[in-house]
């Protein structure tokens, strides 16, 4: 699904383009650090391991950027690199993982206070709101604030599930 590589919802490097063959700023390299396609050096690796507590999929990429920046460790993108993570993925595997990963949210801002990815305020209505469209945008909006909805933790103060 081209979709969602082209629109940022699976990976964003489209955001990042003017930073290529570049560090990209600390303040924005954990939303970038995508272990399915990044190399580093092994004592880094092991000098700021994987998390391996998070229960469910989703987010720890994020975390373990954030991590890396607090251990001043800096993100350079290389667009001209090349991985292969091979991963098929359809119409329902894509709203299913995007329920994962709304569900995922609520732990991730547990386990991580400095956590900012749950939508909030504009962009939580922003959110609601293109999820009433029958776009892929608004199906997977839909599927991401479901996720949120469902999972096993009480809701932020300031989401209001009424509206979801």
């Amino acid at each position: 699904m081209r979709w969602l590589e082209k629109t940022g919802w699976e990976l964003g490097y489209r955001r990042i383009e003017r930073f290529a063959h570049a560090f990209l700023p600390p303040a924005i390299q954990h939303r970038f650090t995508y272990t399915g396609q990044l190399s580093i050096p092994r004592a880094i690796a092991l000098a700021h391991p994987f998390t391996e507590a998070a229960t469910v999929y989703g987010w720890e990429d994020i975390l373990w950027g954030t991590k890396l920046r607090e251990g001043g460790i800096r993100l350079f993108y290389a667009p001209d690199a090349r991985g292969l993570h091979h991963q098929k993925m359809n119409m329902e595997d894509s709203l299913l993982r995007m329920r994962k990963i709304g569900r995922a949210l609520r732990e991730m801002r547990e386990r991580e206070p400095t956590f900012d990815r749950i939508p909030r305020g504009g962009k939580l209505l922003a959110y609601r709101l293109a999820a009433l469209l029958p776009t892929m945008g608004g199906k997977h909006r839909k599927a991401l604030l479901n996720g949120l909805l469902t999972a096993r933790h009480p809701a932020p103060e300031s989401f209001d599930d009424s509206l979801a």
